[in-house]
């Protein structure tokens, strides 16, 4: 019997509503267009009628399966009505590799999470993680493994808007909405006989584009950061190679090949961040707020060597039958991530303190190893047999396990 949630929210507009609220959509064809809000798609519905499976019955009589969100009409998973939402900002500077970590990190945490913490990642809805799925297959599913292809014509920068944004008309006014990525857990009973005792959980993710972060980028017309507000923790995608104040950690070849012509000061964005969700929610200007922040230092492969000479292998601990995030030596790795940023970009770790009340620092690396080969212009060249990301489930697990929500269990 299906357990509803009290109290919803949408995960494309961040609204509360009570379930009982909840639209249908409409599926005769005279109703599939003319909807209030999103003019070419079916019109959303609060039912008066149901059939014995508990789905709604529309105005001409044809059983529904869609639902919709009464403030935005756009499409909420099933998935929703059910389960309790863990939401998670992913932001950057723009060209710091946000999506390859995040395809990267799906990857890793639907191989890995069923192994370690006994929970099979599935997507909540293929549609809306079309895009997603197709960088993922792009990076490891390539058809010749060991064919020679251009990592930055593979994806296409985030723009501020198209496929990654739902259009609705609210009245005169048109809003930009940025499409979650949405994954549920769903128990497999590899690491635990009592599965069924799982919490039920799906995991809303988002990307934006860099360019979002620059002052006078948020509006009520182009909300695309306003999830920073629902977020129950927060990832900075650092990049050192798109910082000039890095270079003397690296050789003069790595310099060379990896660091990027077009520096910034990526504190910048994070600070922005910090500015808005102060806003959003009410808190006093310049007070940390309470989410964790995870600082995730990328590229790891380009700069390892410079790091202390520590096991930065992930750190997960077994206790009976379950692995766990072993929150010292996370701790520890974190530490020296720390010390090291301090003492080239001390704004970095200066920003990321005024930003949260808990900061963690992580390095990772999406690719898990630099590239070999360049094209004549000196673009890079990859082989998906050689792409091995390290790390990058990391900063998810914590997130997780800090959370509260149950999924992940420590160990100290």
């Amino acid at each position: 019997m299906i357990q509803l949630r009290e109290m919803l929210t949408c995960i494309h507009c961040w609204s509360e509503f009570p379930s009982s609220e909840i639209l249908w959509q409409s599926e005769h064809e005279d109703l599939k267009r003319g909807d209030l809000l999103l003019k070419d798609k079916p019109i959303r519905f609060l039912p008066s009628r149901f059939n014995s499976r508990g789905n709604a019955i529309d105005a001409m009589g044809d059983e529904c399966h869609l639902l919709a969100c009464p403030r935005c009409h756009l499409t909420i998973p099933r998935a929703l009505i059910e389960r309790e939402v863990i939401f998670v900002s992913i932001l950057g500077s723009p060209q710091s590799g946000k999506s390859y970590y995040l395809a990267a990190l799906i990857n890793r945490m639907k191989s890995r999470f069923p192994e370690y913490f006994g929970y099979n990642v599935n997507d909540t809805d293929l549609n809306s993680n079309a895009l997603l799925n197709r960088y993922e297959k792009e990076l490891f599913l390539r058809a010749d493994a060991n064919e020679l292809f251009v990592l930055g014509k593979l994806i296409p920068k985030t723009q501020l808007g198209g496929m990654l944004y739902n259009a609705v008309s609210h009245g005169n006014q048109v809003v930009h909405y940025p499409k979650p990525f949405s994954y549920n857990f769903d128990a497999c009973g590899l690491k635990n006989s009592h599965s069924s005792n799982k919490p039920k959980t799906m995991l809303c993710v988002y990307d934006n584009a860099g360019e979002h972060f620059k002052p006078g980028q948020d509006s009520n017309q182009d909300p695309g950061t306003r999830h920073m507000a629902r977020a129950d923790f927060l990832l900075f995608i650092y990049d050192p190679t798109q910082d000039s104040r890095w270079k003397n950690e690296v050789s003069n070849e790595a310099q060379t090949k990896h660091f990027s012509s077009n520096t910034s000061f990526q504190e910048h964005i994070l600070l922005e961040a910090a500015n808005r969700i102060r806003s959003l929610n009410g808190i006093p200007d310049g007070e940390p707020i309470d989410k964790p922040l995870f600082v995730v230092v990328c590229k790891l492969d380009v700069w390892m060597e410079s790091l202390p000479k520590i096991d930065w292998s992930t750190p997960l601990s077994s206790r009976g039958d379950k692995t766990c995030l072993d929150v010292a030596e996370f701790l520890n790795q974190s530490s020296c991530m720390r010390q090291k940023l301090a003492s080239i970009i001390p704004s970095i770790v200066n920003a990321a303190d005024s930003v949260s009340q808990s900061v963690y620092f992580v390095p990772v690396s999406a690719l898990g190893s630099s590239p070999q080969h360049f094209t004549d212009e000196g673009f890079p060249l990859f082989r998906s047999a050689d792409i091995r990301p390290k790390r990058v489930e990391l900063p998810m697990i914590a997130g997780l396990a800090f959370s509260g929500s149950g999924l992940i269990k420590t160990a100290k």
